[in-house]
């Protein structure tokens, strides 16, 4: 109270946010520091994607073996980052198109360190000295257009390519099982904190399609349907 009487631009802006995005209201009662932002733009300006892979690799070191608690941290940092953008954007600190690039690169850190920690998990787990299968997940839709918002989804299909070594029935069943970590730390019921959306109803054949799919298999798919 005593900082909004001090500063009444801040005061200004909360009331705006308050009157304007339930979003970030429910987000400021979880996260009173952010209050403070409201009194310097600086604050509100997003993060560079380097320094939030650098908080994500923090804590993919720290709960190597704690998917729980992982998952509660990245999520935490996408509600605190995506409430600092959005409300560098009600404030008319950041533009739109800047507002929705910071919001992609947010997603965009904490999938990467997901996807990283469910790899590493699977090889400590089956004890293998490195992964059997190499995983990308290519964004769609809004994500994939750096247009995500504060109600996107992460749309997304997920492909893999046998390391050197593994077979693909091997590669298939190590990405499988990398997959369903990073979907329990993304959206399982594993934290309080709010789940992050990885939609992959786009993926070939849709929702009647396997979850992931090998190169070759994507390859020959989209192939098929080109000519």
């Amino acid at each position: 109270l005593g900082f909004l009487r001090d500063s009444s631009s801040a005061g200004r802006r909360l009331c705006h946010v308050l009157s304007n995005s339930r979003y970030l209201g429910e987000a400021m009662n979880k996260s009173m520091e952010s209050v403070t932002w409201l009194g310097h733009d600086e604050d509100m300006r997003p993060r560079s994607l380097e320094s939030l892979r650098i908080q994500c690799h923090a804590a993919k070191t720290r709960y190597s073996d704690r998917l729980n608690d992982f998952a509660t941290l990245v999520r935490a940092l996408r509600r605190h980052e995506i409430e600092r953008i959005g409300l560098g954007w009600m404030s008319s600190v950041i533009e739109d198109g800047e507002c929705l690039e910071a919001m992609t690169q947010v997603y965009d850190a904490i999938i990467n360190a997901s996807l990283e920690w469910s790899v590493e998990h699977q090889c400590r787990k089956h004890d293998l000295e490195q992964p059997q299968a190499r995983i990308a997940i290519i964004g769609m839709g809004r994500y994939g257009g750096k247009e995500v918002n504060f109600s996107s989804d992460a749309d997304a299909i997920i492909i893999y390519c046998p390391n050197a070594g593994a077979s693909d029935q091997e590669a298939n069943r190590f990405a499988k099982d990398a997959v369903n970590d990073l979907r329990q730390i993304l959206m399982g019921s594993v934290s309080t904190e709010h789940k992050i959306d990885l939609d992959l109803d786009l993926r070939p054949e849709g929702k009647n399609g396997p979850l992931i799919r090998s190169y070759e298999s994507c390859r020959e798919y989209y192939a098929s349907w080109a000519s």
